[in-house]
């Protein structure tokens, strides 16, 4: 079976098979338990922030991934469960970076087991390029 690759700036995955990806919001009660250095950062001066950006940006979430790790990658010796699944939670600060690592994430997944819905739309693109140049193939 063919390993599928997850990369970003937070975390590389080698796995065979994902079980589920999710995005949780971490309550107040949780992001007190948070430590300093996983609160956001203070950005640079411009643009005044409205209140509704500023909780926004302060707002705490969680990607969960649920996978089966790529054969000879050993799982940690103390896991409860004796399934060969591992499951990964990253956090992260603000909902728009969330929901941008999210669909990125998710892309990875599509060009690499791709479904009906992305095989669809990579040829809707390649037609729509192929119009544009005004070639016709018969």
């Amino acid at each position: 079976m063919a390993s599928i690759v997850i990369v970003t700036q937070q975390c590389y995955l080698l796995c065979e098979a994902i079980n589920y990806i999710a995005i949780n919001e971490i309550d107040e009660n949780d992001e007190r338990k948070l430590s300093i250095f996983d609160k956001p950062k203070r950005g640079k001066k411009g643009k005044k922030l409205t209140r509704k950006q500023i909780e926004d940006l302060r707002k705490q979430f969680q990607i969960v991934i649920d996978f089966v790790p790529a054969s000879g990658v050993q799982l940690n010796a103390n896991s409860r469960n004796n399934t060969n699944t591992a499951t990964v939670a990253i956090k992260v600060s603000g909902r728009e970076r969330c929901l941008a690592l999210f669909t990125h994430m998710v892309e990875q997944i599509r060009e690499q087991i791709p479904d009906n819905k992305f095989l669809d739309e990579i040829v809707n693109k390649f037609l729509q390029e192929d119009n544009k140049d005004g070639s016709v193939h018969e």
